[in-house]
């Protein structure tokens, strides 16, 4: 089987493709607005890497930072009855003052949310209305069946709203692959059980925690800071023998799905 990088590699070069064809098809520059609530650091990295992209690919885009859970509401109201901006982003974690996160995101008019995390988007079964990195995970592990000789087991560690909840979802109704999803609330031997019983685990805990992944396929947008202030997606057991090293790269393949479906909601919003 082709490597885990040289097969997000290949996603993302038709993800290049798809951005280059539909913006030949449109006139005028989307305006993606980002409301983010806090300033942990993780999530002002994954912005910075959002607005970079989108300079990149000629989007203007703006952050907003509300302090109150009103100037949060009225931020997204402000978005949702603007004609010039044609996607929104509520950054995810949330600060302490938003008690139900997903009653922000149904604040958001479902047209311009291009995370797709507002609940009506929540059974669809267009894998385009999975969020954003979802989506990019779902294409890689799509793309890693294929090459698989047998039917995978695969095992989801944490059941976040932006990654696994949905894409294990996906992934069951679909049932190309054995899929289990466990939680904090799984004690350590049922981790280890439900590890050992997988080929490929997906980790999106944002946790340090040794897993032991010997012989594994290991798969984590979540991007970790040892004590040594060095990057990893998940606090590894150093002793495994892990080659699949994919640091930033699920990122790449969250910020260019986000361009390709920015244009793409930007060019469906032209044609109504």
């Amino acid at each position: 089987m082709k490597t885990l990088n040289g097969i997000i590699d290949s996603i993302l070069e038709g993800y290049k493709k798809d951005i280059q064809n539909i913006r030949k098809t449109v006139a005028g520059n989307p305006f993606l607005l980002i409301i983010s609530t806090t300033d942990d650091e993780p999530s002002q990295r994954y912005i910075r890497n959002k607005i970079k992209k989108c300079e990149e690919y000629g989007i203007k885009a703006q952050t907003k930072y509300p302090k109150t859970l009103d100037e949060l509401k009225w931020l997204i109201s402000v978005a949702n009855e603007d004609p010039e901006v044609s996607s929104i982003i509520i950054q995810y974690p949330m600060a302490d003052y938003v008690e139900n996160y997903q009653k922000i995101f149904d604040l958001i008019n479902p047209e311009k949310d291009v995370d797709r995390l507002h609940s009506c988007f929540y059974y669809d079964k267009n894998k385009t209305n999975l969020p954003l990195t979802a989506e990019g995970m779902y294409d890689l592990l799509k793309n890693i069946y294929e090459k698989m000789d047998n039917k995978q087991n695969i095992l989801f560690i944490g059941n976040g709203v932006t990654t696994n909840r949905r894409l294990f979802l996906k992934c069951f109704d679909e049932g190309f692959m054995n899929c289990h999803i466990i939680n904090s609330k799984n004690n350590s031997r049922h981790l280890e059980m439900e590890i050992e019983w997988s080929d490929i685990v997906v980790a999106a805990t944002g946790k340090g925690r040794y897993l032991y992944l010997k012989d594994k396929i290991f798969i984590s947008p979540t991007i970790c800071k040892l004590s040594n202030e060095t990057l990893c997606n998940e606090l590894l057991n150093p002793e495994d023998n892990i080659t699949h090293n994919i640091i930033g790269k699920i990122g790449l393949l969250t910020t260019h799905n986000l361009i390709r479906r920015i244009y793409n909601d930007f060019a469906s919003e032209i044609k109504k």
